[in-house]
């Protein structure tokens, strides 16, 4: 009984170390390395924002050692579902070649049978480079590429070592300036998100504060508010990723890729809120994420308000007859649509133009003395819109006639 006992126990055993050996066995096989030598890899990955499939055929590895004449081919299948063509390029990464007598040759094929070799002004091999830009595969299609290296050193063997890969068309720079546009917008809206800034000051923003969607790199770093005139805020980046950095940058609507440098570790682990304001300001800073929520419009609201009105006071003015001289409305007369403004429309129809002027504020932002006719609706980022100051807005229309002068015109009449 006890031999029998025995018995089962040992078969039990056997029978729970053979399925832990299958199952460990079947999971290492679906595991799939992401750079191999001789296993094929399989890599998922997102290249403008669409996804490819790729398969590196034994690898996307090299680690060869070349006689003269011979020669290492890499395979690659790449699979587009999407329904649209994706751009990529070909890349040479992480690579070691013994000497400068290596050249290479890309050729395609849309079935893996008969493929053409690609053009090229250079197929020199150098270390850590693009080998092939803008190629593509079109919508709901496969490509094929073959990537031949070839030693052409007739006195010793060449060794080379490196990782295929496919990847973007766009250099870090590029990828930086694209990410860098969602990036502002995303620093904007937080500041929009409090109304604005409603005290003067220097304030920091840490960019892991924030969320971001759809970038092609992690960004870390500091965003330095200037809002000691809240009317025409400034942003100052201090920021980085693995590739690339871009420091002391006062945003401007358009950012040149020669202010994007390489990253540099000394600069970047000097990056935070106490060296990021003392190189800007000798005042102190203010963590953002302290301000409380503010009463007063944001400068997109106040702009939209300013030009609503503008618009209202054209409409209106469409229907008058006014004689050839100049006249005066104040706002709240013009329309009742807002709450807490002050100022006036002001009409030059001397030369029988009906020339609109507006001056206006709302105890936060003033715009003085600005001619509609002439320039347009008022810009959001421009010197037209000021900060309020009582005194410099006393001084351009603390009452009719001084409005009226302000615009250079004389005995406007009131309405």
């Amino acid at each position: 009984m006890i031999k029998r006992i025995f018995i089962i126990l040992l078969l039990s055993i056997l029978l729970v170390l053979s399925c832990t050996y299958y199952f460990r066995a079947n999971k290492e096989e679906e595991i799939k390395p992401l750079v191999s030598k001789s296993q094929s890899v399989i890599d998922r990955k997102l290249i403008n924002k669409k996804e490819l499939t790729i398969t590196y055929f034994e690898g996307n590895m090299i680690d060869e050692v070349i006689k003269y004449g011979n020669k290492v081919t890499k395979l690659i299948k790449i699979e587009n579902n999407n329904n649209e063509k994706v751009s990529f390029s070909i890349k040479f990464k992480e690579s070691m070649i013994s000497n400068q007598d290596v050249t290479y040759y890309v050729s395609y094929s849309n079935n893996n049978e008969v493929f053409e070799k690609m053009k090229s002004d250079n197929n020199k091999l150098l270390e850590d480079q693009t080998l092939y830009y803008n190629l593509g595969v079109e919508a709901n299609s496969s490509i094929y590429f073959k990537v031949e290296f070839l030693a052409n050193n007739t006195t010793e063997e060449t060794t080379l070592k490196g990782i295929l890969s496919i990847d973007t068309n766009l250099t870090d720079k590029e990828l930086f300036l694209e990410d860098f546009k969602i990036i502002h917008e995303v620093v904007k809206n937080k500041v929009y998100s409090v109304n604005g800034i409603e005290t003067k000051g220097y304030y920091t923003i840490n960019l892991t504060s924030l969320s971001f969607k759809d970038l092609n790199y992690t960004y870390r770093g500091i965003v330095l508010i200037d809002a000691k005139d809240y009317s025409l805020i400034k942003y100052i980046y201090n920021i980085y990723n693995d590739k690339v950095m871009l420091l002391n940058y006062n945003y401007d609507t358009e950012l040149k890729q020669n202010l994007i440098k390489k990253s540099n570790k000394n600069e970047i682990e000097k990056i935070n809120e106490e060296t990021v304001c003392a190189s800007y300001t000798n005042k102190e800073c203010t963590l953002f994420g302290t301000l409380p929520k503010s009463n007063k419009k944001t400068t997109k609201q106040f702009t939209d308000m300013v030009n609503d009105i503008l618009s209202i006071s054209k409409e209106n003015l469409s229907t008058k007859t006014l004689d050839t001289k100049s006249y005066i409305y104040d706002i709240n007369s013009i329309t009742s649509k807002y709450n807490g403004i002050k100022g006036y429309i002001i009409v030059d129809n001397r030369n029988n133009k009906k020339e609109i002027y507006i001056t206006i504020s709302d105890g936060f932002y003033s715009v003085l003395g600005y001619n509609y006719s002439k320039s347009g609706e008022v810009k959001e980022r421009s010197g037209t819109l000021r900060m309020y100051v009582e005194l410099t807005y006393n001084m351009a229309a603390e009452t009719k006639e001084k409005a009226c002068n302000f615009v250079s015109l004389k005995d406007c009449i009131s309405q």
